[in-house]
């Protein structure tokens, strides 16, 4: 599965915008409202929500979610401290 592209995920450094992009080949589609909540719990309390997205900060990162579980990761242009991000605070 891992080698076919079927599990795992995707990355990308957005050249020129300090920031990584993460795709999940076949990723679930994502509960923004509830993925707000638990983001709120863990006390990240700059969390913005719609129908399209989901906008987190912290005070280094900025992390956008779409429901295709799909993120941008503002802040790093390392991918591994993306991936660590992305599991954080998105799930595995």
């Amino acid at each position: 599965e891992f080698l076919n592209a079927e599990a795992g995920t995707r990355t990308a450094t957005l050249c020129g915008r300090n920031a990584v992009q993460i795709s999940v080949p076949g990723g679930q589609r994502l509960d923004l409202e509830a993925l707000a909540a638990g983001l709120h719990r863990s006390g990240i309390d700059d969390v913005a929500v719609n129908p399209y997205l989901l906008r987190a900060r912290t005070d280094t990162f900025e992390i956008t979610v779409f429901p295709d579980a799909r993120a941008i990761i503002k802040g790093t242009e390392d991918e591994s401290v993306a991936r660590s991000l992305y599991a954080k605070y998105v799930g595995a």
